[in-house]
């Protein structure tokens, strides 16, 4: 669509995606419709891993070379000595 209206404003894409959307039938937006519900439960699924994940690091749980880190600054502060 931008080839064929180089310098179009975005207003006027989204007005004209929008026009295009209509003029289809209900066969044709269902091609259209379930990859998208398939992606979004998929980023449903994401959000609740990163919500569970953000439960852990509150409830003093440790993200991965966290502690690895902490134990390197310790030995550093142990050679200086």
């Amino acid at each position: 669509m931008l080839a064929e209206n180089p310098g179009i404003a975005f207003t006027e894409v989204g007005k004209e995606l929008g026009r295009r959307w209509g003029l289809l039938s209900a066969e044709e937006k269902e091609a259209y419709k379930q990859p998208a519900a398939e992606a979004a439960a998929g980023e449903e699924d994401k959000a609740e891993d990163d919500d569970e994940d953000d439960e852990e690091d509150e409830e003093g749980g440790e993200d991965e070379g966290e502690g690895a880190a902490e134990e390197e600054d310790k030995k550093d502060d142990e050679e200086e000595e």
